[in-house]
């Protein structure tokens, strides 16, 4: 007997440092561009994308800048307000990120519509052609029968014939030994 499953995780946790959470309750949009300093709850979606798509490779140079600025050791304010600063960029491209990724889930459901119209058009058109090598192969089937019907019916004719022909030449050979045998009969008869 193996032990009862573990009870599934619910809630937050941790997981190599990165914290995760086990609901999946529907995301707000605009939860991920709170943290931008741009407006784009009222623009559409495409819009938004190509808004964000501009905007995070500047704000990631700006990061890269930060870095290769950052202070190795943390002596004085200074050098904690450039490290401040860093993970406050680092937040604003992460942020943007975010962003993108929950902008293209709001086409999720557009792109699983496309996929099945595309599925089931490529399922019509398969139908209709299979109908169709049907239809052909139907049409090939009624061909043939109606050949064969009529071959067979020359067949049947031509059979009739040659037995017809057959009695006729077997009735005349018997009246022509018929006919012998009574010439002959008469001329022994004759003869006697």
């Amino acid at each position: 007997q193996c032990p009862p499953p573990p009870p599934p995780l619910e809630g937050p946790y941790v997981m190599y440092g990165v914290r995760y959470d086990t609901s999946f309750a529907p995301q707000d949009p605009a939860a991920a561009h709170r943290g931008l300093d741009i407006e784009v709850d009222h623009q559409s979606p495409v819009a938004t994308l190509r808004l964000l798509n501009r905007l995070l490779p500047d704000e990631y140079l700006k990061l890269m800048q930060l870095m290769i600025e950052r202070p190795i050791l943390c002596l004085n304010e200074s050098d904690k307000q450039k490290i401040r600063e860093l993970d406050e960029q680092r937040e604003r491209v992460e942020n943007i990120i975010a962003s993108m990724h929950l902008t293209l889930s709001r086409f999720r459901p557009y792109q699983a519509r496309q996929a099945l119209i595309t599925t089931l058009r490529a399922q019509v058109d398969r139908r209709r052609k299979e109908a169709k090598d049907l239809r052909e192969c139907r049409e090939r089937a009624q061909a043939l029968m109606k050949n064969s019907s009529g071959q067979l019916k020359e067949a049947k004719d031509a059979l009739a014939m040659a037995q017809a022909a057959e009695v006729n030449a077997g009735q005349q050979a018997l009246s022509a030994a018929g006919r012998a045998a009574a010439v002959g009969g008469a001329g022994m008869l004759s003869l006697q």
